[in-house]
Formats: structure tokens, C-alpha cells, sequence
């Protein structure tokens, strides 16, 4: 009787997953129903567009050759390119002007430190009728 039992309960398993599995199948055939359906319907509707010969395109007027060139403009162009070059010299001067941290003269340290100059060397280039002298020999050598 326990193995009767048992066979039923594995034939009724047997069909559970047989049903499941048709289930599924049933489920699968409709999908592609829909999906063949879609695609027809698509097909149709694309013949039918295809075959229609009216188009909402009209020719307004013919097209005609241009007498001049539209690009590139040259003296536009050139004066353009001037423009810029000119704007950008002086920004650079400028900006190089600003950045340059050095000392040229006294009044421009008196001004960054507040302190006054207690002396001066010289510029040789500027020195009134005198070179810089780097060697001179002894008096003795030059008779």
C-alpha cells in the first residue's frame, strides 16, 4: 500500500510539472502571437506608405551659382587675425610688466620699503667719461 502510495504522489508530481511546463509553452505562443501580430501590422502599414506617392515637397525656386566666393574673406580675415595679435602683444607686455618683481631705482625702493638710500653705485654706462676698470696695473709698470 506505502509503495502504491508513493507512486501516486510521484505520478501527481509528474503531472504538476508536466502542467508547469505547458503552462509555460502556453505562455511562450502567445508572446510570439503578439510579436507576429506587431510585425504584420508594421509590414502592412509600411507597403501602404511605400505605395502612397504623394510627397509635401515642391520646388520653390531653382537653385543658382553664386558670383563670389563666400569664404574665406581675406582682408576680413587678415584683419581679424591682426586684431587679435595686437590685443594679445599688449595683454603679454602687460602681463609681464605686472609680474616683473625687480628694483630699477632709489625711488622705487624708497616706495617698497620706506627706508632711505644710504648710497649708490654707479651704472658704468651712465658714469660721466669713465669705463669700468676691471685691472690696472701698478704706476711702476706704466713709466
Amino acid at each position: 500500500m506505502k509503495a502504491a502510495l508513493e507512486a501516486q504522489k510521484q505520478r501527481i508530481l509528474d503531472l504538476k510539472r508536466q502542467h508547469d511546463q505547458v503552462a509555460d509553452y502556453q505562455n511562450d505562443v502567445t508572446m510570439a502571437q503578439k510579436n507576429l501580430d506587431a510585425v504584420s501590422q508594421r509590414l502592412a502599414q509600411s507597403s501602404l506608405e511605400s505605395q502612397a506617392q504623394q510627397t509635401n515637397i515642391e520646388l520653390l525656386a531653382p537653385a543658382a551659382v553664386p558670383t563670389e566666393a563666400s569664404s574665406p574673406k581675406l582682408i576680413l580675415n587678415v584683419l581679424f587675425g591682426l586684431f587679435v595679435g595686437v590685443v594679445c602683444g599688449v595683454g603679454a607686455a602687460l602681463l609681464r610688466e605686472l609680474t616683473d618683481r625687480r628694483v630699477r631705482d632709489g625711488d622705487e625702493l624708497l616706495q617698497l620699503l620706506g627706508v632711505p638710500i644710504l648710497g649708490r653705485i654707479p651704472n658704468a654706462k651712465t658714469a660721466p667719461g669713465r669705463g669700468l676698470v676691471a685691472y690696472a696695473p701698478p704706476a711702476a709698470a706704466r713709466s
